[in-house]
């Protein structure tokens, strides 16, 4: 093989010429491709490598001499860099200036302007329509509309879905963020529906009497309508059993696995567009920001909610600090990959630095959680062995998410295998839903002295290392049975999930998050008093969280906005807000010092409850507000960074034609 010649400057004019004509030949190879039918040629990663090859030996001279006299070859390398055309990866460079590559640009863009123009709801509106009435015959009684507020699971299932679907894209069309949609369609179904027995009120809710076999078991089965207690199981001496979390008829295991379900997807995708040569380099920033802010926010919250919840005990309100110290992933993550595909802050690392991040505070929020509801409500029997646990719970999370994510990682890379999309989107989601309800299940089921030594925590940490090392062995070609370098596999299983993910995972998280907000058991001053306490962990967070990226190398401004886009809480608080209630209110009365003590322990465990529900309502939507507006205003926009910016321009046009020929939706 010759050696390479090193690469001349270009000129202006001839970037400008090239970055002209790769335009003009998409336009035209787009205009052909829709006129004339080919199919796609799939091409094997030799083939495409031969491809390179020719494309390589077939350089284009600009003008310039080199010191024999002769012309010095330009790569397309310097022409995507001076021109700015400049994709994910090698191969895309090629689609734009060579002719066997051109209909994949046109294809390319014509993705861009289908998910810019809003398509025909009505044939979603069939699909659905269809889909549920299938549903039904299938399950019967399960998917039946009710004629009572317990209506079936199913049921309560799709009218969340349905409901947040809509309440998003009706928030989209008037230019507010689709999740703020998704929770108030939770809020408005949890608080429009009546209790069991037609009732408003809590406390005047009629459960029916339990069945034989609902009483003589657990109560966990999948089609029970109870609300589970905090160790697992249905309290049916509660005149209230049956009226769950969220709206009735969706059991608070099956609204459990729809969290899990929806944070699982969120991770997996941090994990496939993670750059770990990036984290190494933001790792001191991103752990600073790990710690510091959400271990201040709790120490803060436990001082004040002694004074602002009539003395509540330090061990008690670190057990709230700690449930509202939780940054959200599933907004916080989302928000950062549109920013990252707009190339807002690339150039700073500030997505790779949040997400990291992000991705490590609810370890740290939900260890600490474990380990002061512990010795606030501590388990019955505790032995040392239960004080050591709590206290590794944290070093063995992490270190079982290495060791699956080690072990899941291999076995995705083996490219030669999952020689197809679907299979390598089959094997990254399969996997990381076996960690994450796999963990989820041995916290349940397994407990050594009152301590449960795996947590849910480390299966969706699991899940996040899993696709982190699949993106780094497809990436760099390592792992058994590796076909080689493929930069863009990462890539097309993230958007595959992030489709899952806009489609049907976030309106069903969001949706049943919103719903576990009850306002109807909600008294006024401990509305004020949440308000309170959220209001001031939230300003010592954010001080905290500026303070921590003193040495991150960013602006003023680069350092306030990391610490705005810090604050909002959505699915930790979800999750553990009803703990503290739920344990307090299954102690038995022998187990208290007095009625008085009693009764005080469960005022707190209200407030604790409405604290962490309100925290969601006014955090989450204002943070994702602050990431979507502010982002691009203050953040650097690295104009190569992702395909988007480098074909924007025939994307907008394009755009501009659909108009004029009035089409609502592309072909």
């Amino acid at each position: 093989m010759s050696a390479r010649v090193a690469p001349a400057p270009i000129s202006d004019e001839d970037a400008a010429a090239v970055k002209m004509q790769a335009i003009a030949r998409g336009r035209k190879a787009r205009a052909k491709t829709e006129q004339v039918h080919k199919k796609d040629v799939v091409a094997t990663s030799e083939g495409v490598k031969k491809m390179e090859e020719r494309m390589m030996s077939n350089k284009v001279a600009f003008g310039s001499s080199d010191a024999s006299g002769g012309a010095k070859p330009k790569t397309w390398g310097l022409v995507r860099q001076k021109t700015g055309i400049t994709f994910d990866n090698w191969d895309m460079a090629l689609q734009v200036v060579d002719a066997g590559w051109r209909g994949e640009l046109a294809r390319e863009v014509q993705r861009q302007v289908a998910a810019k123009i809003p398509d025909n709801p009505y044939g979603k509106v069939f699909l659905v329509f269809v889909a549920y009435w299938a549903a039904y015959f299938i399950f019967q009684a399960d998917m039946a509309p009710p004629d009572n507020p317990m209506m079936p699971n199913g049921f309560a299932v799709v009218l969340i879905w349905v409901c947040s679907t809509i309440c998003g894209k009706a928030m989209g069309k008037i230019g507010m963020p689709g999740l703020l949609g998704n929770l108030l369609s939770g809020i408005i179904l949890k608080n429009a529906i009546a209790y069991p027995g037609g009732t408003f009120n809590y406390y005047d809710a009629v459960c029916p009497p339990p069945t034989s076999c609902e009483a003589g078991g657990s109560g966990s089965a999948s089609g029970s309508h109870g609300r589970m207690l905090a160790g697992g199981g249905i309290d049916y001496s509660n005149p209230q059993w049956c009226v769950n979390k969220s709206i009735n008829g969706l059991p608070d295991n099956w609204a459990s696995d729809i969290i899990t379900f929806g944070l699982t997807i969120i991770f997996m995708r941090g994990g496939l567009e993670l750059d770990l040569q990036l984290i190494k380099k933001a790792m001191p920033s991103a752990l600073y920001l790990t710690f510091f802010p959400g271990v201040c926010e709790a120490l803060m919250v436990a001082v004040f909610s002694y004074l602002i919840f009539n003395g509540m005990g330090f061990t008690l309100g670190c057990t709230l600090g700690f449930i509202l110290a939780a940054v959200s992933p599933a907004v916080v993550v989302g928000a950062m990959f549109e920013l990252k595909k707009q190339g807002y802050g690339v150039k700073q690392n500030i997505p790779t630095l949040v997400v990291a991040a992000a991705s490590m505070d609810d370890v740290v929020a939900i260890s600490g959680f474990a380990t002061f509801v512990a010795i606030a409500i501590p388990p019955a029997g505790a032995t040392t062995t239960t004080w050591v646990l709590i206290a590794l719970h944290t070093p063995i999370a992490l270190a079982l998410a290495i060791v699956l994510g080690l072990v899941g990682g291999n076995i995705a890379a083996m490219t030669k295998v999952w020689d197809k999309h679907w299979k390598r989107v089959a094997i990254v989601a399969v996997q990381g839903f076996f960690l994450s309800f796999g963990a989820k299940t041995l916290e349940r089921v397994w407990n050594i002295d009152g301590a449960h030594p795996v947590g849910a925590s480390a299966g969706i940490l699991g899940a996040l290392a899993m696709s982190g090392v699949t993106a780094y062995f497809w990436e760099n070609g390592k792992g058994y049975q590796s076909t080689g370098t493929e930069k863009h596999f990462a890539h097309d299983v993230e958007a595959s999930l992030a489709f899952l993910w806009a489609n049907l995972a976030q309106p069903l998280l969001f949706g049943v998050v919103g719903s576990y907000l009850d306002f109807r058991r909600m008294p006024g001053i401990t509305i004020a008093k949440a308000i309170l306490t959220v209001f001031i962990g939230v300003s010592f967070r954010t001080g905290m969280a500026f303070l921590s990226l003193c040495k991150a190398g960013l602006s003023k401004k680069e350092q306030l906005f990391v610490s705005l886009s810090w604050l909002p809480k959505a699915t930790v608080q979800a999750a553990f807000c009803s703990y503290p209630y739920d344990k307090i209110y299954a102690k038995p009365a022998s187990d208290w010092e007095s009625p008085e003590q009693e009764a005080q322990y469960k005022q707190w465990a209200m407030d604790i409850m409405v604290t962490g529900g309100l925290a969601i309502l006014m955090t989450a939507p204002i943070g994702l507000i602050i990431i979507q507006k502010l982002g691009p205003k203050w953040l650097e926009q690295d104009a190569s960074q992702g395909m988007e910016k480098s074909i924007e321009d025939m994307v907008n046009k394009e755009l501009e034609e659909q108009k004029k020929k009035g089409h609502g939706s592309p072909h």
